[in-house]
């Protein structure tokens, strides 16, 4: 387990950090070290121009603007973990820094003989990363000769280029975290939960019939979803599941219409990104045209809207 890098993969909530954490316990105890885990603040440094890949030294003024600006990250004598959805879609210039520094020397001395062991390097919600930080970790990987391990948690397939250097550990069940909530806080309002927000308005787009005077209230509903800060790749997930729960009440045409609608929508799958200035047309798109795709028509609008 010690020697593979692993992407746990699974839906949300369904415990791939408590799985991934546990597997870093079993290691550590291995190793005989102790096991505990420190919460520390990454600060972001420029990282010198030979160590960035070529092509990319025209990116310097991105890095000098995110100076200084510090990240949540943990620690302990096993591993090193980042969360990339804290990234706040600047991973590739916080992974051009820590790669520097974890590149190399990374290794852990163990025992009388003083054998090295891998550190492991660890991302958590690895579907979001972009594709310039994926080229990153591919060409860290490929130099460091075993010294360094990358474990990564993900809802979706590992991304293209990183796949041959992955072991899949597939994790099964519940979005369990959101039911800890829930239960926490019972009086929270219908639609604080993504999904079920995403479901209320499915239901209410299946029983209204397609027209110009719509598209106000699409593109509000558009930018209440930025406003909130979901992903790209959370939205697409958002709506597929919406389409699988409601799939017998829609019908196959309008089913099959609306999954059409995703899949030509593009960036959808790990590891891709849309440049940030195309967000707001792409997302106003793909509304559109599920919009469309679910609308009632005369002989549906009775049974959907019930």
């Amino acid at each position: 387990m010690d020697e593979l890098s692993l992407c746990f993969r699974g839906p949300r909530g369904a415990g791939k950090r408590t799985y991934l954490l546990d597997c870093l316990e079993t290691i550590c105890k291995k190793r005989g070290l102790p096991w505990n885990i420190q919460y520390k603040l990454w600060t972001l440094e420029t990282p010198r121009e030979s160590d960035l890949p070529s092509g990319e030294e025209d990116d310097d003024s991105d890095i000098t603007h995110a100076k200084g600006t510090v990240l949540p990250y943990e620690s302990s004598p096993v591993h090193i973990g980042f969360d990339v959805a804290r990234m706040s879609m600047q991973d590739k210039i916080y992974l051009q820094t820590i790669i520097q520094k974890l590149g190399s020397g990374t290794e852990v001395l163990l025992g009388k003989q003083k054998k090295a062991c891998a550190r492991i390097f660890v991302l958590y919600h690895g579907q979001y990363l972009s594709q310039e930080s994926i080229l990153l970790l591919h060409s860290a990987l490929e130099k460091s000769s075993g010294n360094l391990l990358l474990w990564i948690t993900t809802e979706e397939s590992p991304p293209y280029d990183l796949q041959d250097l992955f072991l899949v550990v597939p994790v099964a069940g519940h979005d369990r975290k959101l039911e800890e909530f829930m239960r926490e806080h019972p009086n929270i309002p219908e639609g604080s939960d993504c999904q079920a927000w995403f479901d209320s308005v499915t239901r209410r787009w299946m029983g209204a019939h397609w027209n110009l005077d719509r598209v106000d209230e699409i593109r509000e509903f558009v930018y209440a979803c930025l406003l909130r800060n979901i992903r790209w790749q959370d939205m697409v997930s958002y709506w597929v599941d919406s389409f699988l729960k409601y799939a017998d009440t829609m019908g196959m045409d309008r089913y099959r219409a609306a999954l059409r609608a995703v899949a030509s929508a593009e960036a959808t799958g790990s590891g891709q990104t849309l440049p940030s200035y195309r967000l707001p047309l792409a997302w106003e798109n793909i509304f559109m045209n599920i919009a469309k795709a679910i609308a009632a028509t005369a002989s549906t609008a009775s049974t959907a809207s019930t």
